[in-house]
Parts: structure tokens; C-alpha cells; sequence
């Protein structure tokens, strides 16, 4: 299998992180309601950079991707991603996220209390949406993806709400069986390792003083 320059600095730079995650001490989080100003900050905005991995036949290609996501309660909401690279092909992704275990746990007051293990355990993430090809049998396809955040900076008060190394997979189906479909076969799955930014924003029918756990109530 050829491994290319991309897909081996992908490889250094997910190493790095897991020994900068595995440092940092999940024990010192601070316990909490489980919501962690999620409800005051209604509205949650990630961007995303970082490396990708595509299968090809029996081999793996290198790029990079580039994504901008938004949540309403860090719960549900649109996903614009970008994919390219010099051996990857180019697309754009999209779709809608879905983060169920946050309002599941939190209303069934299943939280822990620990911050680090709750943010971690509640971004586990489905999304799905339309792929498009912008070139190179250029059409459109469907794209399905898991993802999961490891918290490298938890959440302050304000607008920051963390830093994250975002580990995801996304399949996409770019075969015949749609309309639109390129005129060669597109599938393919894409593995991810990004950086997440996230920053919230209040929303105006939530206020930011109501008590998160009048909401279970």
C-alpha cells in the first residue's frame, strides 16, 4: 500500500495529540450540571481544519480538509465541509449534524459531572447530506459520516467553548443509483483528523439566566 507524504504527516500530527490528550488529566475537570453553559450559549460555531485520508482502490490518499458547523444547544444543525488535496479529488460536503446524547443524558439527568468525560461522551455525532464534485466527472452523491470530539481545551465562560481534535469518518456514495451521479464511480470513505474551534453565541428565546436545570423539570 502506498503511503504518501500527506497521509504519513497526518499520521504525526494524530500522535502528537492523542500524547498531548493522554497528559491531560481528565480528573481535574470541573463537575457541573452537565449542560456547561450550552444552554446560555444557545448557539454553538466550530471550524475545522486538519488532514484526511481517502481509500482508493488499494490504496490511501492524503489531503486536507476544511469544514464550518453550526448547532443549535450544541445539538443539531448544518454542516459545510470542504475535502481537497494533490492526491485526493475535491469536494463539497453538504449536510446536517446530529448530536443526540447531549439532550438524551442531560434531560435524564444521566450527566456524570465531570466536563471532560460528558463533552467527550455527548459529541458523538451522525451526519448526513449531499456531496457534490466540483470537477474531474463532476456531479453529486450521498455522503453519510460518525464523528467524535476529544476535548484538548474544555469550555470557558463567554464566547470560547474549546478546543478539540475531531476524529471522523465519512462514507460517500457517488455510484450511478443517482440522477446525478459523476459518470464514474465515486464511492469512497475518507477518515478525518481536525482541529475543532468552537465559539457560542446566546439566542434570543433562551435567557441566559434561566437555571439549566429548570429545563429537566
Amino acid at each position: 500500500m502506498r503511503t504518501s507524504t500527506s497521509t504519513l504527516a497526518m499520521r504525526t500530527t494524530v500522535g502528537l495529540l492523542a500524547l498531548f490528550v493522554i497528559d491531560a488529566s481528565p480528573a481535574s475537570a470541573d463537575r457541573g450540571d452537565g449542560a456547561y453553559q450550552r444552554v446560555d450559549r444557545g448557539m454553538t460555531f466550530s471550524l475545522v481544519a486538519g488532514a484526511t485520508a481517502t481509500s482508493g482502490g488499494d490504496t490511501w490518499r492524503g489531503g486536507l480538509a476544511a469544514e464550518l458547523r453550526a448547532r443549535v444547544l450544541d445539538a443539531a444543525g448544518p454542516v459545510v465541509a470542504l475535502r481537497w488535496g494533490p492526491e485526493a479529488s475535491e469536494y463539497v460536503f453538504f449536510g446536517i449534524e446530529l448530536r443526540p446524547l447531549f439532550p438524551a443524558l442531560f434531560l435524564l439527568d444521566l450527566s456524570t459531572g465531570n466536563e471532560w468525560f460528558d463533552l467527550f461522551v455527548q459529541s458523538f455525532g451522525v451526519e448526513l447530506g449531499a456531496v457534490w464534485w466540483p470537477r474531474d466527472g463532476a456531479g453529486v452523491g450521498l455522503g453519510v459520516g460518525l464523528a467524535i470530539d476529544v476535548p484538548l481545551v474544555l469550555p470557558q465562560r463567554g464566547t470560547f467553548r474549546g478546543l478539540a481534535l475531531r476524529l471522523s469518518a465519512r462514507r460517500v456514495d457517488g455510484t450511478s443509483t443517482f440522477q446525478s451521479a459523476p459518470e464514474v464511480d465515486r464511492s469512497e470513505w475518507t477518515l478525518i483528523a481536525a482541529l475543532s474551534l468552537s465559539l457560542g453565541v446566546p439566542l434570543a428565546f433562551i435567557s441566559s439566566d434561566e437555571d439549566p436545570a429548570s429545563i429537566r423539570r
